[in-house]
């Protein structure tokens, strides 16, 4: 028998992923999405104009969506008790949060997921009114960036409820601020920023990378907006998500493909 896992973009269903008895994975859009006229591909590789795509197209766009480090995969395998080498189990229980406007859930969470959601602008996703938020404290951040520091698989605590998923080896967590309040989503509801506290040994590592991206940002080159933060005694360069942005007082995902 197979199981699944559904792909919403913007309060509607793009498709499904299923994975069968011998771990095999496909991808089949479903029908009113192709119709869409903002409908747009998953990826380049599996476009609208092709229903099913096999396990060959799935199976890598998929862990482009997973980070690129092993002991966040590992420590993820022993929280959620999977297979560290499964995209499709990680992804069942870190999707609702991806890179991108697409977020995969399982086929029970779907009702509650698109009662909770306006629709989005242009198959966007943007957050509901109703917002699912764990609200932190200046000295909660630290506290959570120290710890990263420590430990670079500590992405979040063991007894959050919103998890999420990003590509890349460097440490990092994502969190949502609004009117100048930190907090961990959940549900609908995305984060808004990628902070990463410095590598160990290497002084000066955010100052360096938010100068990279400002010096990128001054030659015309497309850049994220950057900066640097000090909570507490941790610092960390903060980076606004280029795939979240405002819509009429709303926040609202974006669909990218990384180009890697």
């Amino acid at each position: 028998m197979n199981e699944y896992l559904i792909a919403l973009a913007g309060g509607r269903k793009v498709g499904k992923i299923g994975r069968d008895a011998r771990g095999r994975l496909s991808f089949e859009y479903d029908d009113a999405w192709s119709l869409e006229d903002a409908a747009f591909p998953l990826s380049l590789s599996m476009p609208l104009t092709v229903r099913d795509h096999g396990h060959d197209r799935i199976e890598p766009w998929l862990w482009g969506l997973l980070p690129d480090n092993e002991n966040v995969l590992a420590r993820w395998a022993r929280q959620f008790q999977v297979s560290a080498r499964s995209a499709f189990s990680l992804l069942k229980a870190t999707g609702e949060d991806c890179p991108g406007a697409v977020q995969f859930v399982r086929p029970d969470r779907v009702t509650e997921l698109l009662a909770s959601r306006t629709v989005g602008v242009s198959a966007s996703d943007a957050v509901p009114e109703s917002r699912e938020v764990a609200w932190l404290t200046t000295a909660e951040v630290e506290a959570r960036l120290r710890t990263l520091r420590h430990d670079n698989s500590a992405w979040r605590l063991a007894e959050d409820v919103g998890q999420f998923s990003l590509a890349g080896a460097q440490s990092k967590t994502a969190l949502l601020l609004e009117d100048g309040r930190w907090g961990v989503p959940h549900g609908a509801t995305p984060t808004t920023h990628i902070l990463k506290p410095p590598i160990p040994g290497f002084a000066g590592h955010c100052e360096n990378e938010h100068l990279c991206l400002q010096l990128a940002d001054a030659l015309g080159i497309p850049a994220a907006y950057s900066r640097v933060n000090s909570f507490g005694q941790e610092a960390a360069i903060v980076v606004e998500r280029y795939d979240r942005i405002a819509v009429a007082g709303r926040l609202v995902r974006l669909h990218q493909e990384d180009l890697c």
